[in-house]
């Protein structure tokens, strides 16, 4: 049994999301995947942002205090950033 939950758990660390694309209301995009620790790591105006998740009521919400990334029913913002903030975003990938 301890075989198998290592073997797992080797498989479940060695795992990676694929990567999502979002395009935003007005044209700026950016990407996003999660790590193994399920933080979300965001790409956008040639900057990475790594997120821990955050309390939300509705939706998956991750934020460092400044940046927020938030998704809820199919739609994305990403505030906080200094391009932003990135509103009525839609997944393309």
């Amino acid at each position: 049994m301890r075989a198998l939950f290592a073997a797992l758990l080797a498989l479940t660390a060695c795992a990676s999301t694929p990567e999502l694309s979002w395009q935003c209301a007005g044209g700026p995009s950016f990407r996003l995947h999660y790590d193994k620790r399920g933080q979300a790591i965001v790409s956008a105006d040639d900057h990475v942002y790594v997120l821990p998740s955050a309390p939300s009521a509705s939706g998956a919400r991750y934020s460092d205090g400044i940046v927020e990334y938030w998704e809820h029913q199919g739609e994305a913002t990403l505030t906080g950033i200094a391009d932003g903030p990135y509103r009525e975003c839609k997944r393309t990938t």
